[in-house]
């Protein structure tokens, strides 16, 4: 069975390969939605109790690789990111999809899965966070980089792409919202605009 994503120390290494890259590229975006069949659905109107937020990796695309020739991605092996979320907000802990460990503690992801997630119509469910929420206005929610783990970078997120028996190769992800200071999800207050895509069904060949 392969090893999980982020336990190679060898993969700290493979982020000096990432290029850097700008928000204006469709590829390679984050977001979290209240649907995750539909990711127009950025915003909430709701009171207190539970949320799931979903989050879901739009277009993953290796643009310069080392092992591998550039191109779009058939399967996840892992990610790592950090979750952005208003002061007084309770969360339980993130719940990948499919069997996977996250190695970091909340709000930190550092995520592998047992077997790599697949990439379904240019996009791959990754898994959801449940927020037990205030139902206070204008909550805003981000995703931003982990600032310490096993890329070593400060600067992006990231996922990870198996192109070989314990050969992995990491490419910088965006948020969906184009900046990490714009919140991703909001909850009562404007929706976020993000890209206006749906892929229903997609649910089904996850549960």
């Amino acid at each position: 069975m392969r090893k999980l994503f982020f336990v190679l120390p060898a993969l700290a290494a493979l982020s000096l390969l990432v290029p850097s890259s700008g928000f204006a590229q469709a590829n390679n975006q984050v977001g979290l939605y209240f649907d995750q069949n539909d990711l127009t659905t950025t915003s909430v109107t709701t009171g207190s109790g539970y949320l799931s937020l979903h989050v879901v990796l739009s277009y993953p695309y290796l643009e310069d690789p080392y092992h591998v020739a550039p191109g779009p991605v058939a399967a996840i092996a892992g990610f790592e990111l950090r979750l952005g979320y208003p002061d007084g907000e309770t969360w339980l802990p993130f719940d990948g999809d499919g069997d996977g460990k996250n190695y970091a503690a909340y709000p930190d992801v550092i995520y592998g899965f047992l077997v790599p997630q697949l990439v379904v119509d240019n996009h791959c469910y990754l898994g959801y966070f449940t927020q037990v929420t205030s139902g206070g206005d204008d909550l805003g929610y981000y995703l931003t980089p982990l600032g310490t783990g096993p890329s070593g970078d400060t600067d992006d997120m990231f996922f990870a792409v198996e192109v070989a028996d314990q050969i992995e190769e990491l490419q910088a992800m965006f948020p969906s919202s184009g900046s990490h200071s714009e919140p991703v999800f909001v909850v009562n207050g404007t929706p976020v605009d993000a890209q206006s895509e749906t892929w229903g069904g997609v649910k089904s060949l996850y549960r």
